[in-house]
């Protein structure tokens, strides 16, 4: 643990944290400086897709010691965003967040999940907005 937080105390030292992006018609735009973001990302599933199994208790997010050590190589590479695509809405992701955010990395987090009734139905898209599905993340 001792490392982890030396780790940390690092990484924030090298980075600021992320402002709010706002969209300015077709831009991401820092909603604090006005500048234009350009994002320059990675995909961000640890485990692949076979890594999300909401029964675990561990999802991309919910592991520190392993996003500190992702944020790290991401920062190395001059990355600002990555894109997750699986979430157990019912984990403390606090910690990643927190490490993301503090290297200066924005998180696109989707909100659907590989298992029934919890993505959209590209046959019918208004079926899927049922009430499991909104209420995945209430």
């Amino acid at each position: 643990m001792a490392y982890f937080l030396a780790t940390l105390g690092l990484l924030a030292g090298a980075a600021v944290a992320v402002n709010p992006v706002v969209m300015k018609g077709a831009d991401f735009v820092d909603s604090t400086t006005n500048d234009r973001v350009m994002v320059i990302g990675v995909d961000y599933q640890p485990g692949g897709q076979s890594g999300y199994n909401p029964g675990s208790g561990i999802d991309p997010l919910s592991n520190g010691t392993v996003c500190l050590r992702d944020a790290a190589l991401m920062q190395d590479l001059g990355l600002n965003t990555i894109r997750v695509y699986n979430v157990d809405p019912d984990l403390n992701h606090d910690m990643c967040a927190s490490i993301f955010n503090e290297v200066g990395i924005y998180m696109i987090v989707d909100v659907n999940s590989p298992l029934g009734g919890q993505s959209i139905n590209r046959d019918d898209p208004s079926s899927s907005y049922n009430t499991d599905y909104l209420n995945r993340y209430a």
